[in-house]
């Protein structure tokens, strides 16, 4: 099911205005296609983004968030041991979603299943390109924006209809070749023997270009919020961590550990230190050139949300006993 899941059952299906005849018996829901209706991806841990300029109204991060008063202790642990007793039943698709391209002349069509929930489009669209023959290397990055790609969606049911897809395994995706592999095997081994036996800077192993092409990895808010990061960073800074530096895995962890709500909340964040970096090492010239000008004049541009932040409150009877 993957993708398909995820924007049905976050989303659902759009009901037009059209008369009530064109309805399906099932569900009363217009199946008719909507041009105008936009798909958005929610982020429910995320509030508007903090406008510092006069007259605007701004959400209150902290929101309180009331237990009700009516639940007792028996009623609690019945429902806690009723939902255990529960065998988890995963849910059958019906529809499974399929995405194609370039449809570009004399280059080969490619389709890619949306098959992980946890993926989004843009990382299946990474995919796909990567497996299209360009001709040239080039076209590969410089290209990637101009076809019009198709999604295709079959009944989970149908296996006679299903298109032949191009989807690699995780183990596909994170494989080194040979040489570099064993490349990577023998300095884990050289580290792990050097730091029982020896006294060895940490640093010693840590790779500069490694370290360079991650932290530009991290720099690119659409692959960092959409989860798209290129397989060989899970797979270095995890199983090779003595290549890069405890502050480059720190940041790496922050962009990546906490979900796409929190990894937008670091790069606003990571903006605004290096934009506060480059002020202060310019700060000459930013007072004669910035003269009469705010920074929160672009602020709208860049910022998408805060984290919201809950206040549980709990409320005891009157004439509850001690705890």
């Amino acid at each position: 099911m993957g993708e398909a899941g995820r924007l049905i059952g976050d989303r659902g299906l759009r009901a037009s205005t059209s008369p009530s005849n064109n309805k399906q018996n099932r569900g009363g829901v217009s199946r008719n296609w909507d041009d105008e209706f936009v798909l958005k991806h929610q982020l429910p841990a995320l509030i508007p983004a903090f406008d510092p300029r006069p007259g605007r109204t701004n959400v209150n991060q902290i929101q309180d968030v009331d237990l009700p008063e009516d639940i007792s202790e028996s009623r609690s642990e019945a429902a806690f041991l009723s939902a255990c007793s529960v065998p988890h039943t995963e849910e059958v698709p019906k529809l499974r979603l399929y995405l194609q391209g370039p449809n570009l002349t004399n280059i080969s069509n490619v389709t890619i299943e949306l098959d992980d929930n946890d993926r989004c489009i843009f990382f299946y669209l990474q995919q796909l390109v990567q497996n299209v023959e360009w001709g040239q290397k080039n076209e590969r990055t410089r290209r990637i924006w101009e076809p019009t790609y198709t999604l295709i969606y079959r009944n989970a049911c149908d296996n006679d209809e299903l298109p032949q897809t191009v989807n690699k395994t995780v183990a596909e995706m994170n494989g080194f070749p040979e040489n570099v592999a064993n490349t990577l095997v023998v300095l884990s081994n050289l580290y792990q023997i050097g730091a029982m036996k020896y006294e060895m800077a940490t640093d010693i192993f840590v790779s500069e270009k490694l370290t360079q092409k991650l932290m530009q990895e991290l720099a690119d808010p659409l692959i960092v919020s959409a989860r798209a990061l290129p397989s060989w960073c899970d797979e270095l800074v995890f199983k090779y961590p003595c290549l890069f530096s405890v502050e480059t895995r720190t940041n790496y962890f922050r962009a990546t550990a906490f979900g796409t709500s929190r990894s937008i909340v670091w790069l606003q964040t990571r903006h605004d230190q290096m934009l506060e970096q480059s002020r202060g090492a310019t700060s000459t010239a930013a007072v004669s050139n910035l003269t009469g000008t705010r920074r929160d004049d672009n602020y709208p541009e860049f910022r998408i949300g805060r984290i919201k932040h809950e206040r549980i409150k709990v409320c005891f009877q009157k004439n509850s006993g001690p705890l």
